[in-house]
């Protein structure tokens, strides 16, 4: 198996040129902005509360990132060839995710402790019981129910 190292980009820059490398990133783009919308269709149909072929979404995501890859080095080739000389190491993406995760994190961390102590003083269930808001109880019913009538619709016209 071969592996790349710091000249791969500026040959495959120098092999394919600017044109090609150019007609690269328009294709990856599109590719990445196609299997967006697929996805989007999922989404929106989850948010009507429609039954959604969820190994489908589960195709549509992985070809997603599949897609994001593919752009991210297509965008490093052009740098290539715009002269910037890009970063090849996956490293950016990582470090990039791991961050994101970290605030992810962060932030679940908080919306948690903030539940757990909203009502702290003269709260009457046991800790570590979840405490929600009426419109989240609300959201919650609501979805259910509207997810269980669209199962049932589509069995009775099966």
């Amino acid at each position: 198996m071969t592996g790349y190292d710091a000249t791969t980009l500026p040959r495959a820059a120098a092999l394919y040129g600017p044109q090609r490398i150019e007609y690269r990133v328009l294709h990856d783009l599109g590719t990445l902005l196609f299997q967006a919308g697929q996805m989007q269709e999922y989404i929106a149909n989850l948010l009507r509360s429609e039954p959604v072929n969820s190994e489908a979404l589960g195709m549509r995501i992985g070809y997603a990132k599949i897609s994001a890859i593919d752009l991210y080095v297509s965008l490093n080739l052009l740098e290539e060839v715009l002269g910037r000389h890009p970063i090849a190491a996956p490293y950016p993406l990582s470090d990039l995710y791991e961050n994101r995760m970290r605030t992810l994190e962060q932030q679940v961390k908080k919306v948690e402790d903030d539940r757990h102590y909203r009502d702290y003083w003269n709260n009457p269930y046991p800790t570590g019981t979840p405490q929600y808001e009426k419109r989240e109880v609300l959201d919650m019913v609501c979805t259910v129910a509207a997810r269980e009538a669209a199962k049932k619709e589509v069995s009775q016209n099966e």
